[in-house]
């Protein structure tokens, strides 16, 4: 469970990642 879940994290995490350099693109 709690190995489903840190990888759970970690994609949520990643994907935010990949959203605020998007963000950043768009500003820049």
């Amino acid at each position: 469970i709690l190995l489903s879940a840190l990888g759970v994290y970690t994609e949520i995490f990643l994907i935010i990642i990949v959203d605020l350099q998007k963000k950043r693109v768009c500003i820049a």
